[in-house]
């Protein structure tokens, strides 16, 4: 996990009020972002939007529901950074994302 500490304080946090699928789910997403997050040398939390764009591009997830949902949870740990001061813009680019925009990185080959 990149910039582990941040995202286990995180994770500690939401210990408290999400179900363990939940945070399971998170910590398989920041290791997913983890290559990205080494790429770019910055924590997901500071990704601007064509950064976030290109992260989707290779996901290859097959519905934008999953994107969607992929979005919120890294919109929310990004909103949880900027009330720690933690962001280097101080702006949550991933709530600049709508369904809509998730459906060009669908991948085809797994939507059938």
């Amino acid at each position: 996990m990149y910039n582990e500490e941040r995202k286990r304080r995180f994770l500690d946090e939401c210990e408290e009020k999400y179900s363990d699928e939940y945070l399971t789910s998170f910590r398989s997403l920041f290791n997913k972002t983890q290559t990205f997050e080494e790429m770019f040398g910055k924590d997901v939390a500071d990704f601007s939007r064509e950064d976030i764009s290109n992260f989707y591009a290779v996901a290859s997830y097959a519905d934008a529901y999953t994107y969607s949902n992929i979005n919120a949870r890294l919109g929310s740990y990004c909103a949880w950074c900027i009330e720690q001061a933690l962001v280097i813009d101080g702006c949550n680019h991933f709530r600049e994302f709508v369904l809509a925009d998730f459906n060009k990185y669908i991948n085809l080959r797994l939507e059938r």
